[in-house]
């Protein structure tokens, strides 16, 4: 699963910054969507445009240096720098409303009322995976956005930033139950929950999925994680929903994947996908479940 910015408020990170032609270049959306790396582009009048990918240390910077000046040759002024004491203040200027669908994912730190049907997550990612930016989230809002409807109890496995077990109640879930290993992010989710005032309807755990022995009736469960991950942990997954309306949620499968999971999937017992989607080097399935005993 790609994750989102780690250690973010750490003192020793590093950007990485180059100049680019806005005019003609759609520099950012495939920074953040094909490569999945947190940049953002800061402008000033009369000069050109600087895109900044915030990075957790130097060697990470200086190979990602060498093989963007070799991809981006028409780009130029490639800087790897030391973040100034001031940045996490700089990197929110580069996270403004997100709209996806009928969504408007604003973070926490602008005020923004809903106009007509939209709806409002107000988010503050932190250290957790989901911002809404990355292709995978945007797959699984969509979906969950078709089907909450039918729904009463869904389980979101690595939660991260709690977008989409938030985004379920909001649209009429009563329970939900948000997995994730890493405390911090739990911590973050929850947060993220009160701030939606949802909090009561969600349990938070950093329980592993293998903890649940016994077949839930979930039903519906989300798993915004890597291929492995998901071929790994199926049984584990798959015994969480247990449910007339079943439903799975699979995102964060990278292209280089799709050829062994794909027909994997496709002969898992019980269960039959759908509907798929395909954005950037990203693709997610949603899946069926055909016989419930």
């Amino acid at each position: 699963m790609p994750l989102f910015f780690k250690n973010m408020y750490s003192k020793n990170l590093f950007v990485l910054s180059f100049t680019c032609d806005p005019e003609t270049d759609p520099i950012l959306e495939w920074l953040t969507s094909e490569m999945s790396l947190q940049a953002t582009i800061e402008e000033k009048p009369h000069q050109k445009p600087i895109v900044k990918i915030y990075l957790q240390n130097k060697k990470e910077g200086g190979l990602l240096k060498k093989k963007l000046k070799h991809s981006l040759f028409h780009f130029s002024n490639f800087r790897l720098s030391s973040l100034p004491s001031n940045w996490t203040t700089r990197w929110k200027k580069g996270l403004g409303l997100l709209r996806i669908q009928e969504w408007i994912v604003c973070p926490s730190w602008i005020s923004y009322k809903g106009k007509n049907q939209e709806k409002v997550i107000r988010l503050d990612p932190d250290m957790a995976f989901g911002t809404g930016h990355h292709p995978t989230t945007r797959m699984c809002l969509e979906w969950i956005s078709k089907r909450a409807l039918s729904w009463e109890k869904v389980c979101d496995i690595g939660c991260g930033s709690g977008i989409l077990a938030i985004a379920a109640i909001k649209l009429g879930v009563q329970k939900a139950l948000a997995l994730d290993i890493d405390p911090e992010a739990i911590e973050i989710a929850q947060k993220n929950a009160q701030r939606n005032r949802v909090h009561k309807k969600i349990l938070f755990s950093t329980k592993a999925i293998a903890f649940f022995k016994k077949p839930q009736k979930y039903d519906a469960a989300f798993a915004n994680l890597t291929a492995l991950d998901i071929q790994k942990n199926w049984k584990n997954i798959t015994r969480l929903v247990h449910s007339p309306k079943g439903c799975l949620i699979l995102a964060g499968i990278e292209k280089s994947q799709i050829s062994f999971f794909e027909p994997w999937l496709k002969k898992q017992k019980k269960w039959v996908i759908q509907d798929q989607k395909e954005e950037g080097d990203w693709k997610g399935y949603l899946l069926k479940m055909t016989n419930v005993q």
